[in-house]
């Protein structure tokens, strides 16, 4: 049986198999973690965009990539999943970018999702 527990917290001090984050692009085509995944950021420091672009992440809406956390979390791995142009984001996109986190969470017991919300109905 699935359950679910809404929590807040930072998602980088979270206990868990994976924690997913949404990532997207912004006007001049940089890469920029949307709110949630701010503590992520900062866990891998200046290193973090380096990261995902030397491993050919676009922040396209639905991209997905899987990255060990190396011990700069709690969680075992990360999920990044793309969510296209910042200016554009919409619940609807962020609905769709959880359901692609959703399909990509493999066998993990315990997922965190740090994507953005205004409130907890999001």
């Amino acid at each position: 049986m699935t359950t679910y527990t809404l929590r807040k917290g930072s998602p980088a001090k979270t206990r868990t198999d994976l924690v997913v984050i949404g990532v997207a692009r912004t006007s001049k085509g940089e890469l920029e973690v949307c709110p949630g995944a701010e503590d992520v950021a900062a866990a891998y420091g200046r290193r973090f965009r380096p990261l995902l672009a030397s491993m050919g992440f676009d922040g396209n809406v639905g991209e997905v990539l899987r990255v060990p956390t190396a011990g700069n979390l709690k969680a075992v791995q990360l999920l990044v999943v793309g969510l296209g142009k910042r200016d554009s984001l919409t619940l609807e996109g962020v609905r769709r970018a959880a359901g692609v986190a959703a399909r990509n969470t493999g066998n993990a017991a315990s997922v965190a999702l740090a994507l953005p919300a205004h409130d907890a109905d999001h």
